[in-house]
């Protein structure tokens, strides 16, 4: 190892958007304020059994549904048991995603939100077995070990790590919040990757979840009608994207941490990407269209990733 993640300045771990103790504190003034409001159980915070982190994401994705211009209702509200859950970590669970039984079907209807058949293909299970869960647990030993002051933050935020078999490499939403995602493809590979895969996506969470809670975008703000910019390695063979300050900001949370993370492990022929890809966001979020978009806390946080990818580039 050539560094850890506490000798970056300004560190990672550290501050607004490093510490994970505000955040939650003010996620969970925010569910039971709503849950009061709706006479409806606030999600337990204790989690314990695979059981358990279903019916906490349900419940919470149920309350976000409160907020959100998508309406819909779960097919049914029953679950089955399965035998391939197992505990991972406290807090963390692996779980088989697929074509019968064993997942709560609530969980599976909001999860098959995610991965439309026509896009991605049905659900397949994804059998859990020792050499799996050997693999997700050598990448969360390797976050912790590596990464621990950041990676402890991080899996404050997540209740359930899901396997499955799909085009899709990792994957996080607000469907199923507090969920990460994990494909065949990722199992595969490297340690690293697959560790890597899950910080991604738990940096994501931690993102919406600084979206609802904190003035990361301005009062009004508008997804539809924001300012959009063009990602220059789009285009030709890739179709072409463009970005808003919110999926600008974001995804600079993520690239700034992965580019971090490489570096800790020595990874340094994997750097260049998200350290280029998060600095062009930071640089496109500096304009003033796109800064105008940006809440007090949003313009905080792109500072500080700022200066903590300095010190990697």
């Amino acid at each position: 190892m050539t560094a850890t993640a506490s000798s970056y300045r300004p560190t990672l771990a550290e501050g607004i958007f490093g510490d994970a103790t505000a955040l939650l504190a003010d996620r969970d003034a925010w569910y039971a304020g709503v849950a009061m409001m709706r006479s409806v159980s606030t999600p337990s915070t204790a989690v314990r059994t695979a059981d358990e982190a279903y019916e906490r994401i349900v419940q919470r994705s149920r309350l976000d549904d409160l907020f959100s211009s998508t309406r819909w209702l779960d097919p049914s509200d029953g679950w089955t048991d399965d035998a391939d859950d197992c505990e991972l970590r406290p807090g963390l669970w692996l779980t088989s995603m697929g074509g019968r039984g064993g997942v709560r079907e609530d969980f599976r209807a909001r999860a098959r939100r995610i991965f439309p058949d026509s896009e991605f293909g049905p659900l397949r299970l994804r059998v859990i077995d020792e050499e799996v869960i050997e693999h997700v647990q050598s990448a969360i030993r390797l976050l912790e070990d590596s990464f621990g002051a950041v990676w402890t933050q991080c899996a404050a935020t997540i209740k359930l790590i899901a396997l499955h078999r799909s085009e899709v490499v990792s994957l996080q939403s607000s469907y199923t919040p507090e969920t990460v995602y994990l494909g065949d493809a990722l199992l595969r590979g490297p340690i690293w990757r697959t560790a890597d895969g899950i910080l991604h996506e738990s940096l994501h969470e931690r993102t919406l979840l600084a979206r609802q809670l904190w003035r990361v975008l301005k009062r009004g703000y508008d997804e539809s009608t924001a300012p959009l910019v063009h990602l220059p390695w789009s285009g030709g063979d890739v179709p072409d994207r463009y970005f808003t300050p919110w999926r600008l900001i974001s995804a600079a949370h993520v690239y700034t941490h992965l580019a971090t993370f490489r570096k800790v492990i020595d990874e340094t022929g994997e750097i260049a990407l998200p350290a280029h890809r998060g600095r062009f966001m930071l640089e496109a979020l500096e304009r003033r269209e796109f800064e105008a978009e940006l809440g007090i806390e949003g313009v905080e946080l792109r500072e500080t990733l700022s200066a903590a990818l300095g010190e990697v580039e």
